[in-house]
């Protein structure tokens, strides 16, 4: 017998969601990044020169918008080092592939409304010192390796992401969609985790994590992981079936304890997921309380499942998208 998750019907839509606004954000990571700044105008669709996003990113300060849309196809990767930026996709309908983008050690930065496609490292990357960082309404697909990883800069293992917002975002069809690791303050709301293997996300001394109506599902070997040591909130969250019928429903949502890590997780408070039938995803929890977070507005799981799949994403869909998210 085929197992159903039942979805209830959400009313009350507004015709302009509050949420699809730019100064929208919520989380850890508010900040107003480089909108309050000179807009400076990305003409080119080359990875390199005269109206370049790359040449764009040199200096902080700065709005970026896109006077074209298509493809960046980048030659290698695309550093951000510069602070109180805004690359800014709405109105322009952008894909960056062949190469990561990343953050590095950088403060004040939103990305919003861009697509990600088939870099063979990661897609997108935030690492080292960074600070109040958005990701938002964008899509990140076909990775090589992650579709996003938020780490420590390898070379600096003290200096630690923090103050990170990932919000209304697909991370779809990779093989390991998200590392949180070594990273403090980070809302992660009204994300799609579709199609990846693994890691949706996977959480590593992550502190003070706030995972809150997201929605996981056709995962493959296992879906949200916390381990060594994360502690924060996992709520209102929908954890759907594996892609593969066999697997054990159980490793939707797995909190690695003693026996299964060298490190336990830590607290972890859980309420509210909504996940196949006959599972008591909520029964996991190892926290009484919620840790207090920045204000984020949510629903429940059922709702927040009617509301990502219909708005989350760059927008409007690319035909990408619009197949992954057909029948949902």
């Amino acid at each position: 017998m085929t197992e159903r998750i039942l979805i209830f019907t959400v009313v009350g839509f507004v015709s302009f969601p509050w949420f699809l606004v730019a100064a929208g954000y919520e989380g850890f990571g508010v900040t107003v990044g480089g909108d309050k700044s000179d807009v400076v105008k990305v003409t080119s669709l080359a990875d390199d020169g005269l109206g370049s996003l790359r040449e764009a990113l040199k200096r902080g300060g700065r709005r970026i918008i896109f006077t074209k849309s298509g493809i960046i196809k980048l030659k290698k990767t695309l550093r951000i080092r510069e602070s109180s930026l805004t690359v800014d996709g709405i109105n322009s309908e952008v894909t960056i592939t062949g190469a990561p983008v990343a953050i590095e050690a950088a403060k004040d930065v939103i990305i919003r409304n861009v697509r990600f496609r088939k870099s063979p490292d990661d897609n997108l990357r935030i690492s080292g010192a960074c600070r109040r960082i958005v990701i938002d309404h964008c899509s990140s697909t076909s990775a090589g390796d992650g579709a996003l990883d938020i780490t420590i800069d390898y070379d600096k293992p003290k200096e630690r992401p923090s103050d990170i917002t990932v919000s209304w975002c697909i991370f779809a069809g990779t093989k390991k969609a998200m590392l949180i690791s070594n990273t403090d303050n980070i809302s992660l709301h009204h994300n799609l985790f579709l199609d990846n293997d693994m890691r949706n996300p996977q959480l590593h001394d992550a502190k003070n994590f706030d995972f809150r109506n997201n929605v996981i599902h056709r995962w493959g070997v296992y879906g949200l992981r916390a381990r060594a040591e994360s502690t924060g909130n996992v709520m209102y969250n929908f954890f759907g079936l594996s892609s593969d019928a066999k697997k054990d429903k159980k490793l939707a949502f797995v909190l690695m304890g003693k026996e299964a890590a060298k490190i336990p997780v830590g607290p972890v408070h859980v309420i509210g997921n909504l996940g196949p039938s006959k599972l008591n995803l909520n029964s996991t929890s190892t926290a009484p309380k919620a840790i207090r977070v920045p204000q984020v507005r949510v629903w429940n799981a059922a709702q927040a499942y009617r509301y990502v799949i219909e708005y989350s994403g760059a927008r409007p869909l690319d035909k990408v998208d619009r197949a992954l998210l057909q029948g949902l």
